[in-house]
């Protein structure tokens, strides 16, 4: 007779063993699901890196434009490097002054600009001797006081004009003019507390009404201050950019330029220690213009070519040559905006990128990046030794290239990053 296969029987047994994904299988998928994840987020990053850095450069062309609003109204940029004990310095400031409000003592109103030695605001000032004196008005002790950096020297011109054009710095109101509309809680002010017996927490201008007697000289007659007369003083503040940035944006001047590429070997590079880092050892210089001629045979050095009288800072082969007058414009002439100003921002990472400052010879040829001479304010070939620093732009000749800190710059003369722009 006949077999019967019993085939629907057979069929629910296979049915109802359900085949599961093999350990290889899994270790696939997760391997596919890690790579699109951390692609994801390699392009996540790079957004966020891009509108972080945009929003930084739409800043620094807003306070570029500030600038340009506040020459509109006084007709000159304002200085940015204001060591009044410098008499080149101090002699730029009485000049941008006196042509800025013709109708002030420009003398006067320089001695309102001011210095800090971190919580307590000094008065500098020449003596009848000529010589060159800081005052307290709340009877403060000099401790290391220093002139503003240019990254305060910044939000001090846009927001210090008094509308008294006899009294640009020196009336006694807060009703001053503001060319850009900071965000207050982005200012680091000096004093946050007023714990030194003057201002508020975190404020600019503010009057001081118990003036005591001047802790180190009698004050000029310029001011004519005496015990109990009110005195504006400034609390001076940098300006954070909004996205990972502890260091304010930076504003170079022309006719600064180079003072601020100028270091005196006792004083530059600062030491770094736990509390500041190398980054913050690494301060901005000037950016030279891709017209700027270098030397290849010297490493890098500023082209020996250049007219001595122009160019007395330039010594490749060690030459102590003093600091002229025509130095500076000569300097200046090989800038980037040789006519304005530049303004930097140290980028995501903080760090404005560190120039080439190892070897500093007393004789001989200086390291790349450097250029060795002596310099006083008189101009005198017996002062002090220096070396100036500069970088190039955009042949980037000068940058970082150990960590690339100078690529993520962003400035009032490049479309984007640094880095974007320099030859690979």
């Amino acid at each position: 007779s006949p077999v019967w296969l019993n085939v629907g029987d057979s069929r629910s047994a296979t049915a109802g063993r359900r085949r599961g994904f093999t350990l290889v299988e899994l270790l696939v998928v997760i391997t596919i699901i890690g790579v699109l994840a951390s692609i994801a987020s390699v392009v996540m990053f790079k957004g966020l890196s891009a509108a972080k850095q945009s929003r930084t450069s739409a800043e620094v062309t807003n306070l570029a434009s500030a600038m340009e609003e506040f020459r509109r109204a006084y007709g000159d940029y304002p200085p940015s490097f204001l060591d009044q004990s410098d008499v080149n310095a101090r002699a730029l400031i009485i000049r941008f002054l006196a042509k800025a409000f013709p109708r002030c003592n420009p003398n006067a109103e320089a001695s309102y600009i001011p210095w800090s030695d971190g919580s307590n605001t000094f008065y500098p000032y020449l003596d009848s001797s000529g010589t060159f004196q800081l005052w307290s008005p709340i009877g403060a002790t000099q401790s290391g006081a220093k002139p503003m950096t240019p990254s305060q020297a910044l939000v001090f011109w846009l927001t210090s004009i008094s509308k008294d054009p006899a009294h640009p710095l020196s009336a006694p109101t807060a009703d001053r003019v503001s060319f850009f509309d900071f965000d207050n809680a982005r200012i680091t002010r000096m004093n946050t507390t007023g714990t030194s017996g003057y201002g508020t927490s975190g404020s600019a201008w503010t009057l001081v009404t118990s003036a005591t007697t001047p802790s180190l000289a009698t004050p000029p007659t310029t001011f004519t201050l005496a015990t109990n007369t009110a005195c504006p003083m400034y609390n001076p503040g940098a300006y954070l950019p909004r996205d990972g940035n502890q260091q304010g944006y930076v504003y170079f001047e022309a006719r600064c330029y180079l003072f601020h590429a100028l270091f005196l070997l006792a004083n530059y590079p600062p030491a770094a220690t736990a509390a500041t880092p190398p980054p913050l050892n690494n301060p901005p210089v000037p950016y030279l213009s891709r017209s700027a001629p270098w030397d290849t045979n010297s490493n890098g050095y500023l082209d020996a070519g250049q007219p001595t009288t122009l160019m007395t800072f330039d010594v490749p082969t060690g030459s102590n040559l003093a600091l002229t007058p025509a130095s500076f414009t000569g300097f200046q002439n090989l800038c980037v905006n040789p006519k304005s100003f530049q303004i930097i921002s140290a980028g995501l990472d903080n760090d404005f990128g560190q120039v080439n400052r190892t070897g500093k010879p007393s004789s001989g040829a200086a390291p790349i990046g450097q250029a060795r001479g002596t310099y006083s304010p008189t101009g005198s070939a017996s002062g002090l030794s220096y070396f100036i620093f500069y970088k190039s732009y955009p042949d980037g000749q000068g940058y970082d290239n150990i960590t690339n800190a100078d690529d993520d710059n962003i400035t009032n003369f490049s479309e984007g990053p640094l880095g974007s722009v320099k030859p690979q």
